[in-house]
């Protein structure tokens, strides 16, 4: 997930970022990923992306970067080697993103322009369901052009097994536990708002 007003203060020229989008939390996407970091499938030969219209509407919603061909993107490159149809593979990635939005939505826009730290928000999570917190990575960094150099946050990522029917996501998972971390956060980060300090 993208924290979306701190993509959209670096990226403001893009159509997602000049639609009238209000969510804290958007889809960047779901990938594949094996137990070594770094080392995910990607470009798995896969059909053409084609989805439900309804679907498509939907996932609009959640995920703006489909303005500048993001869903076309991420089924290129992760959703091909996910094991599921592209249906399948963006109806999971909706209900990945809801529950998270569920969780986080409230906080990332109360807190907007201000600081927290990832226990602060693990809690947050945990408050909407008792252990969402392990299971999420909070990757932060300062923004360009913006006067603080304090690190902001970008995404939230949720780390999930396979093991739902036919591979698809199911159990979540303690990201410890696969060797997942938070980076570049620090004691504290800012969640970015409307306007940048």
């Amino acid at each position: 997930m993208t924290v979306h007003p701190a993509f959209c203060a670096e990226n403001m020229r893009r159509r997602e970022c000049t639609n009238d989008n209000h969510r804290p939390l958007v889809i960047h996407g779901l990938w594949p990923e094996r137990m070594q970091p770094r080392t995910y499938p990607h470009d798995c030969p896969a059909p053409a992306l084609d989805l439900d219209p309804a679907l498509a509407l939907e996932l609009a919603d959640m995920m703006p970067g489909m303005a500048d061909g993001l869903d076309k993107h991420e089924w290129r490159t992760h959703g091909g080697c996910a094991g599921l149809d592209d249906d399948e593979y963006y109806r999971h990635a909706l209900e990945l993103a809801r529950r998270l939005d569920g969780a986080l939505h409230a906080t990332l826009t109360t807190r907007a322009g201000r600081e927290i730290t990832a226990g602060e928000l693990r809690s947050t999570a945990d408050m909407f369901s008792p252990g969402l917190g392990r299971t999420l990575t909070f990757h932060c960094r300062p923004l360009r052009d913006a006067q603080s150099r304090r690190p902001y946050l970008l995404e939230v990522r949720q780390c999930v097994d396979n093991d739902g029917l036919d591979g698809a996501p199911g159990t979540a998972l303690a990201c410890a536990v696969v060797k997942r971390r938070d980076q570049g956060c620090g004691a504290s980060f800012m969640i970015a708002g409307v306007s940048l300090e």
